[in-house]
């Protein structure tokens, strides 16, 4: 999947996350635009649930998160998430 990944306009990286005590894991796309994400989403979806079948797994959870914080480099927003303090 992460050379499909690679080859999608507007992908900017890649995390999977594990608990190896557990088998949980949790994967974190990043991508340039949220045009770009919601591409990938309509992509996904399908591809997930048939590795995941496959592997006799399931997806628990799909969320879209905005970084507004990244110690990486600059801060990507300076507005605050509703919800949040600073």
């Amino acid at each position: 999947m992460f050379s499909t990944l690679q080859r999608l306009a507007g992908f900017a990286g890649l995390y999977v996350l594990a608990d190896r005590h557990t088998g949980k894991s949790i994967g974190i796309s990043l991508w340039e635009t949220e045009a770009a994400l919601q591409a990938w989403e309509h992509m996904r979806r399908p591809m997930v649930a048939d590795r995941a079948a496959a592997a006799g797994h399931t997806e628990q959870e799909g969320s879209s998160y905005e970084v507004v914080f990244n110690s990486l480099t600059s801060p990507m927003s300076t507005a605050p998430v509703p919800g949040t303090s600073h």
